[in-house]
């Protein structure tokens, strides 16, 4: 299904619970570094920096940390992630998943015609949305380190961080997912996903974060999964990254 694109506000966004399950750790220390930024002089947007001519993105993925433009304030959103490869990128949110053609040159992302599946989403979500893609096609400037990837025009600036496929050195593990969250208290209430290893009986509170995952309130869940430690990740990315090897069961429980 293709989707014209207009050009709505682009907002300050950190990634939500129910887009990714994130332990509270990972949640909490979001939301602290959104209320750092949005007293810091991130507040005034500067004009982009210089880029680097010789960078490379094929085949890398990143999760979107922070979206900033100059006019609004700060507000939770979607979880996002960006991802290049065999020189095409895909742009995918809670509200679809944009693919394209894309090119660097002098340090400059100029992407070619957008391909767009969408599904239902919220309309704040959906206006969101749409304002990364007309950020996407407004010829950013790209800067990236070994973990980080910023994407800068005169009207926005995307921050990223980087995420890694699982390893060979990855640690394989079956996990069951409960059927409803738990209530958890850092900074701020929210609610986190509850686990145990296959065979055990206590339920833990999750906190890491678990990609491409989403569960559905009442259904309890067995997960191969692969866990993959970061070495020296921005302070506001987690630390351990769970990859869903396999879905190997699930079941509706009664009463959730």
């Amino acid at each position: 299904m293709m989707e014209g694109i207009e050009i709505p506000p682009l907002y300050m966004i950190a990634p939500t619970p129910h887009r990714v399950s994130y332990g509270a750790h990972a949640w909490l220390a979001a939301t602290f570094v959104l209320w750092a930024i949005s007293t810091s002089a991130w507040c005034g947007l500067d004009a982009p920096t210089s880029a680097d001519p010789n960078l490379a993105l094929d085949g890398t993925r990143w999760l979107l940390l922070h979206a900033q433009s100059s006019a609004h304030e700060p507000q939770f959103g979607l979880r996002v992630i960006l991802q290049f490869n065999a020189n095409h990128l895909s742009l995918r949110t809670g509200c679809g998943t944009t693919t394209a053609a894309y090119e660097i040159h002098a340090g400059v992302l100029q992407v070619g015609e957008l391909t767009r599946a969408v599904h239902p989403c919220a309309e704040d979500h959906k206006r969101f949305d749409r304002a990364l893609l007309t950020a996407l096609s407004a010829r950013p400037i790209v800067k990236r380190s070994s973990n980080e990837l910023f994407l800068e025009t005169n009207d926005a600036r995307l921050r990223f961080a980087a995420e890694p496929g699982p390893s060979a050195k990855a640690a394989a593990e079956t996990i069951e997912v409960a059927a409803r969250r738990k209530a958890c208290m850092g900074m701020v209430p929210t609610m986190c996903l509850q686990t145990r290893t296959a065979g055990t009986q206590l339920w833990q509170v999750f906190y890491g974060m678990m990609l491409d995952f989403d569960p559905q309130p009442g259904i309890q869940y067995q997960l191969r999964v692969l866990e993959e430690s970061v070495a020296n990740p921005p302070a506001d990315a987690p630390s351990t990254y769970t990859f869903v090897d396999a879905l190997l069961s699930e079941r509706r429980v009664k009463g959730h």
